[in-house]
């Protein structure tokens, strides 16, 4: 599964972006494995995008041997996975804030999660909560978040967030999309959150 720009624009280089985002950082020899392409070509294209600045690079430590060398994203590759959308939402935002007064953003952003709460609860659907987060990631794989299922607990693992510059301004969106999240299972949800450099991982774990 792959986010809506990456979806589009197949190429072995957004290949390798997509498999880093769902990581905490590749070697070349890892995205080589993973996505079926030989050393050689992983290479260079990783070693291009770090040079345009989509990537950087760090020594993780082994078991054996010396430290290998490691690919993760930079805050500069947000934007392929989310074309630009939540610079838009935050300019829209801001606009209506200027015309309309400071609480106008918080009205709008409140309506818009009611509005996504009816659709969440109609197109979510299941008898057990595996079927559910099931719907749910179908649903979230449309909003371009990069979902997993995961389980042992049952629970759903994120790799992106496109409201991640709407939070920063907005820091309310939090507790609304917990809500939001946790009509759609008909249960509680706790929201794990970690984030680094262009890196991105999201759990919720049904409560």
């Amino acid at each position: 599964m792959t986010g809506p720009i990456l979806r589009a624009a197949k190429s072995p280089r957004l290949e390798i972006l997509d498999a880093i985002k769902r990581s905490n950082g590749l070697s070349a020899q890892d995205l080589a494995d993973r996505l079926k392409l030989s050393y050689s070509s992983v290479k260079s294209q990783c070693e291009a995008l770090v040079s345009e600045g989509f990537l950087d690079t760090w020594r993780r430590s082994k078991e054996q041997g010396r430290p290998e060398k490691t690919y993760r994203l930079t805050p500069a590759s947000r934007d392929l996975h989310c074309g630009g959308a939540g610079a838009l939402a935050r300019d829209l935002l801001s606009h209506a804030g200027s015309l309309y007064g400071p609480t106008a953003s918080g009205k709008l952003l409140f309506a818009w999660f009611e509005q996504r709460r009816g659709e969440y609860v109609r197109r979510v659907r299941g008898d057990n909560l595996e079927m559910r987060l099931r719907s749910l990631i179908r649903l979230r794989e449309e909003e371009g978040r990069l979902p997993l299922l995961e389980k042992d607990p049952w629970h759903m693992v994120e790799y992106h967030d496109p409201l991640h510059d709407l939070r920063v301004q907005h820091p309310f969106i939090v507790r609304m999309e917990t809500e939001l999240v946790a009509a759609a299972l008909g249960c509680s949800v706790r929201r794990n959150e970690e984030s680094f450099s262009g890196l991105y991982r999201c759990e919720w774990m049904p409560g």
